[in-house]
């Protein structure tokens, strides 16, 4: 199956909402629409260094696609981007223990802000 361009304006459209949402800012966002997402369906890539998140759905896909679908793999997605922080530090190899405190209470003060009370 393929996705279209419609497909990835609906894609884009749910990632946005759900960065504003979540108030996932001070990151810059990029998406694209390719064919290989690593044999998955979307794919985030978050690079702590530059502050960037890269997101990508992938435009042939081996399940059908639906609008719904689409949808779950964009809240997929801007999850990844949520924890991101948390999982760019944890791959450095020379990380201290105040930088991995600030990642995760930077990803703990989004979930505090979601999540109810």
């Amino acid at each position: 199956m393929r996705t279209t361009k419609k497909h990835f304006a609906i894609f884009k459209a749910e990632c946005e909402r759900l960065r504003r949402l979540w108030g996932l800012t001070g990151w810059r966002f990029e998406y694209h629409h390719e064919p290989d997402a690593r044999g998955t369906c979307a794919r985030c890539t978050v690079d702590g260094c530059q502050r960037g998140v890269r997101i990508q759905l992938a435009s042939r896909w081996t399940e059908r696609v639906t609008k719904r679908r689409i949808r779950y793999f964009a809240r997929h997605e801007m999850v990844h981007a949520l924890l991101g922080p948390i999982d760019f530090i944890s791959a450095n190899r020379f990380v201290t223990v105040d930088e991995l405190e600030k990642a995760n209470h930077e990803v703990l003060e989004h979930l505090m802000r979601l999540l109810p009370g």
